[in-house]
């Protein structure tokens, strides 16, 4: 029996949260709870570079979604409102670019971006949420909540995503990992605990 089998009937609460440190360090983390106890809390984080909090955001939802086992019940927890409105998008309308209108910078941000970044911010929101949409389809189903209705989830997700963008800056500052180029801002491989 494969790990994924031991709780593929279970419903799973998933906690995400992401991190940004400028201009491009960024994690996310990710917290599995068995609602009926048939596994223990799984934790998980990673590094990556981003160029937004809502991007870091995402990609801790995504990543969330990516642990959970094929027809698995999700109750996804987020403290972002936008990726709350973007789930609901997607699931009212049952189509990956209906999310495309979701705004990826807040407007005091996008004063702010140069033109290549924003362009490039788009594309990769774009490609992030129709990797969404892909694990959606994968799910049984999958409800949007509010984490601050279940804040000690949220606070795991916090630190491991802390922990995640802290990584990230670390390698960006030692040279191991280099700024990238506008166009091609590539995710680090996901580290789990």
């Amino acid at each position: 029996m494969s790990g994924h089998d031991a709780f593929r009937d279970t419903s799973i609460d998933v906690f995400c949260d992401g991190s940004f440190r400028p201009p491009f360090a960024g994690g996310w983390g990710v917290c599995l709870f068995s609602r009926a106890g048939a596994f223990p809390m799984r934790q998980f984080f990673g590094a990556a570079v981003v160029t937004t909090s809502f991007e870091a955001e995402l990609l801790a939802a995504l990543e969330g979604l990516r642990r959970v086992p094929d027809g698995a019940h999700v109750t996804l927890y987020t403290d972002c409102a936008q990726i709350r409105e973007g789930f609901g998008a997607l699931q009212a309308r049952a189509e990956a670019a209906s999310v495309l209108k979701v705004k990826p910078l807040r407007s005091r941000e996008r004063r702010k971006a140069n033109p290549t970044l924003l362009a490039a911010t788009r594309e990769r929101m774009a490609a992030l949420w129709k990797a969404v949409w892909k694990e959606l389809k994968r799910l049984a189903g999958v409800k949007v909540r509010n984490a601050k209705a279940r804040p000690e989830g949220l606070g795991v997700a916090h630190q491991l995503s802390r922990r995640g963008s802290a990584q990230c800056e670390t390698l960006l500052r030692r040279g191991t990992l280099s700024q990238p180029a506008l166009s091609s801002l590539p995710w680090l491989t996901p580290v789990s605990t």
